[in-house]
């Protein structure tokens, strides 16, 4: 976990102009995005590989696939993070 002031934040989301603007959104505002993930497998290979971030944004259609089997794995995971789904 990061300090108050920054969380840490992962992004999952397939559409590129809403990723880049998100982030960037994010950047300026002091966040700390620590991952991205453009689809289902990027995201599964993410959290295999990486430490457990604050803040999970995660598109709720990935790819034309509902992805609420991989929320489940990300909360069973990392019972912590606040997961936040869009669409």
């Amino acid at each position: 976990m990061t300090s108050a002031t920054s969380a840490a934040i992962v992004i999952i989301e397939d559409h590129d102009v809403l990723l880049k603007t998100l982030r960037r959104y994010l950047d300026e505002s002091g966040f700390d995005v620590v991952g991205i993930a453009r689809n289902i497998d990027e995201a599964r290979l993410l959290y295999a590989t990486s430490p457990a971030p604050d803040i999970a944004i995660v598109d709720l259609k990935l790819d034309g696939v509902v992805s609420l089997d991989l929320l489940g794995e990300i909360r069973a995971k990392y019972q912590k993070v606040f997961v936040c789904s869009s669409n």
